[in-house]
């Protein structure tokens, strides 16, 4: 029994033991080999690593306490406050304020907290960084997973003119998964080429709710580098100097691209030339930076110049979508470069959006306005192909010569769609054709409010307008912007045909040709089951350039098809009072040589009643073409009369005697046909009846011809 005993106080103590759950205060650096939790009870320093935990399920808590890893170095040295061995999990750090007290310009690399292989659910927070040495980081961890690092102080100083090639960075990650950085401060001032927080080949991880300030040359707020599948989202970053992004994503051997991230309501400022807000560079040999989000980010730049300039947002790979962002720029809003993306329902002002080499990119539903852009466009186009404009809605107001819409050489095959524009500079256009081959604008509203604007101004190049309305004057062809004024616009009207008998039934399967002024045949199609022709009577209305305008209207539109009469309607395009929904309805005639068939004369009373009672007089009859029906009385009194194919009054006789009703019905071919009716009026109060009167004798007489070909009804 006491043996039993004894084995399993054993057991309990060494339970205990691996626990450590409670354990010495820590005093001085050291390694750590014990699980168990550690709290520093003083400031400790060292001139190159203080701690290094070799233990799982290890918590230091430095309470506050500084860690000084740099009291003395030699150049080549590696400084490091805390070092977690390879393979190392479940550690906490906590409450430290861990620093590089010892500026130096030798080449040492200090690193606040250092993990380079395979650690585990490690988190670091509520910590202070200080770095003031070149190439310093607070944070930098490798092939790890699980990693927590929140609400921590991050200050990075180093002197730019030293160290003109290193920069210092806050947080870096290196293969990694599943890594989260929250509700951390990072400010980086004088350094050069650092990070704030730069992410290399990391998927699955966010970096959410930081504050980080870049002030130094060629530095970057967040970087991911070949990492994807990554969140982030509201962090607010702001940058000073040249070249500081605030969010990039690059591509680089041996990294694949940055892609499948998603960047969120982030707010952005970048104060400083050649500082994109948000930048996806231009892949090199690496594949594209591709299929990431970039939504709800606000985003402000305040200077200009340099490739790429300030703008909001830069993209140099495709299939990105760009979504909802709130940009205020001084340069492009967005700027699309050599590649194809989605930009949609964005608001940018100031500044526009420009698709530079873009091909195949969709810009539908965004909001532009710009102000003081000299021969710039709110939406501009340069050497861009095949792309979709649709929805926008531009707004120019420039003290100079702003463009609503702006295609400049090189850009072939864009098409425009619902887009509106509007001007109001004293100078500015609502567009302006400056080189491009085959763009087509449809349905697009162009105006120019200003006392010298223009809606449409025409250097080189040419392009078609379908269905697009504008003002005053209609074009300007002017050599600006080093181009030849050689320019020439197309421009063309929908037209939609309805066709129909005088009883107002749709006739389907009619052939409808269309002839311009010239007797060229332009449009060739068919009803449907409507009467309706779908919007594809797309008839020339001129072309003009600088010395002449070839117009192509009016046009004649034929309508034929069997047992009608043919039938056509003439329209003048230019003359229209709205050219862009223009309607016309073209009304057929059934070719016939019969008179109208199956007439019905009835009387209400009967055929005998007393000459002191009322009948109602109907009569109706079948036609597809009616004109005119009319019934009277032997006595001359007219009973009724209609304009259809039927008619009904009340007739009441003063006399007694046999009264012959005649019923006559005539279409529109002049064919005539009639009824009559005998009804016996008495002298007696009251007489037989019956509920409907007997249709009389029907003769038929055909002396009407066709109508006149040229009869239509214009809506």
């Amino acid at each position: 029994m006491n043996e039993k005993r004894s084995y399993i106080i054993y057991i309990i103590i060494l339970i205990l033991l691996s626990l450590e759950v409670i354990a010495p205060t820590q005093s001085a650096c050291g390694t750590i080999s014990s699980a168990g939790i550690y709290t520093l009870d003083r400031n400790v320093n060292s001139s190159t690593t203080c701690f290094t935990i070799s233990a799982n399920q290890v918590v230091l808590d430095c309470a506050g306490y500084n860690i000084n890893y740099s009291v003395s170095s030699a150049e080549g040295n590696t400084d490091i406050g805390i070092s977690l061995d390879n393979l190392i999990s479940h550690t906490i750090i906590k409450n430290c304020n861990i620093y590089d007290g010892n500026f130096t310009d030798l080449m040492i690399f200090r690193v606040g907290i250092n993990g380079f292989y395979k650690n585990n659910n490690i988190t670091i927070e509520n910590s202070n960084f200080t770095a003031i040495t070149n190439d310093s980081e607070a944070v930098y961890l490798s092939y790890s997973s699980n990693i927590n690092m929140s609400l921590n102080k991050i200050i990075i100083y180093a002197s730019k003119t030293i160290f003109s090639e290193v920069g210092g960075t806050g947080i870096d990650i290196l293969h990694s998964i599943n890594v989260s950085a929250f509700f951390n401060e990072i400010n980086i001032t004088g350094a050069t080429n650092g990070f704030g927080i730069i992410f290399s080949n990391v998927s699955n991880s966010t970096i959410g709710y930081n504050i980080i300030n870049i002030n130094g040359g060629s530095n970057k707020g967040i970087r991911l580098l070949g990492s994807n599948q990554n969140n982030l989202t509201n962090n607010t970053i702001t940058t000073i100097e040249f070249g500081n992004d605030g969010i990039i994503l690059s591509s680089a051997t041996p990294y694949l691209g940055s892609q499948g991230n998603s960047i969120t309501a982030n707010k952005i400022t970048t104060l400083a030339s050649q500082s994109p807000a948000i930048h996806l560079q231009e892949p090199t040999s690496a594949p594209q930076n591709a299929f990431n989000i970039i939504y709800g980010n606000i985003l402000n730049t305040s200077s200009a110049g340099g490739t790429p300039s300030s703008n909001g947002i830069y993209i140099g790979s495709s299939f990105n979508n760009v979504t909802k962002n709130i940009i205020n720029s001084t340069n492009y809003g967005i700027e699309i470069k050599n590649a194809n993306n989605n930009i949609s329902s964005n608001s940018v002002t100031s500044y526009g959006i420009k698709l530079g080499g873009a091909n195949d990119t969709i810009a539908d539903n965004n909001f532009i306005s710009i102000i003081s852009y000299s021969l710039g466009g709110a939406l501009e186009l340069t050497s861009a192909q095949n792309n979709t404009i649709n929805k926008n809605k531009i707004y120019v107001n420039s003290t100079t010569t702003g463009i609503g819409i702006f295609i400049r050489n090189g850009s072939i095959n864009n098409n425009f769609t619902d887009n509106l524009v509007t001007v109001y500079g004293s100078a500015d256009w609502g567009f302006g054709l400056f080189g491009g081959l085959n763009n087509t604008f449809h349905n697009d509203n162009l105006s120019s409010t200003g006392s010298a604007g223009l809606d449409i101004a025409i250097g080189d190049g040419n392009a078609t307008l379908i269905n697009v309305t504008y003002g005053r004057p209609r074009f300007n062809f002017t050599s600006q912007l080093n181009t030849p004024d050689t320019g020439s616009i197309l421009l063309k009207r929908y037209i939609l045909i309805n066709l129909s008998n005088y009883s107002h039934a749709s006739i389907k399967d009619s052939n409808i040709t269309g002839y311009n002024i010239s007797f060229s045949l332009v449009a060739n199609t068919t009803t449907n089951a409507n009467g309706l022709i779908p919007r594809v009577l797309l008839l020339n209305e001129f072309i003009q350039n600088k010395t002449a305008t070839y117009t192509a209207t009016p046009h004649r539109i034929n309508v034929t098809i069997e047992n009608y009469d043919d039938n056509f309607t003439t329209i003048n395009l230019s003359s229209v009072l709205d050219p862009v929904n223009i309607i016309r309805t073209i009304y057929l005639s059934r070719s016939q040589t019969g008179s109208p068939t199956n007439l019905q004369l009835s009387s209400s009373a009967g055929t005998s009643f007393t000459r002191s009672a009322s009948t109602t007089i109907s009569c109706t009859y079948s036609d597809d073409n009616p004109s005119t029906i009319s019934v009277t009385s032997s006595d001359g009194t007219a009973i009724c009369s209609s304009n259809s194919n039927s008619c009904s009054g009340d007739y009441t006789p003063t006399t007694a005697e046999t009264k012959t009703i005649t019923c006559t019905a005539t279409d529109v071919s002049s064919n005539i046909n009639t009824a009559t009716l005998s009804i016996t009026v008495n002298q007696e109060t009251s007489g037989t009846s019956s509920s409907t009167g007997s249709s009389g004798s029907t003769t038929g007489t055909n002396t009407g011809t066709s109508p006149d070909s040229s009869q239509t009804s214009t809506p």
